[in-house]
């Protein structure tokens, strides 16, 4: 989920077979019809999905410093560990026991790409 203003930077494209719109549930139980859009590609440490989905949300409008918020279409390529004591957020490759993403609290920096071909990923608190 993006953060309205950063998916207008980004230029984000039209989701997959142009669905424009999407339904969440989001926290709290509110649901929420809102525009859908993909980016090539998003980059946590060095794992990478490509052809990500996203909805255009500003989930927490309160918290400027979170452009995003990292959801399931992302986590499910990989397997992820939640470690509560030491508020970390560990996810591995499939084939691979070593961590390649590691993140404390709110601090999870990503690099989204766009599908228009022109925009450079940027690091985004996401």
């Amino acid at each position: 989920m993006l953060r309205p203003a950063l998916a207008h930077q980004l230029l984000v494209a039209p989701a997959r077979g142009g669905l424009s719109t999407v339904t969440l549930t989001i926290l709290g139980g509110q649901t929420v019809t809102t525009p859908a859009g993909r980016l090539r590609s998003m980059r946590v440490g060095s794992l990478v999905v490509e052809d990500l989905d996203v909805a255009i949300y500003d989930a927490l409008p309160a918290r400027q410093d979170v452009h995003g918020l990292l959801g399931g279409d992302f986590l499910r390529n990989f397997r992820v560990t939640v470690d509560r004591g030491r508020k970390r957020l560990l996810c591995h490759s499939p084939a691979d026991r070593t961590p390649r993403c590691q993140a404390r609290s709110n601090s999870l920096r990503a690099a989204v790409d766009s599908d228009d071909g022109g925009v450079d990923p940027r690091r985004r608190s996401t």
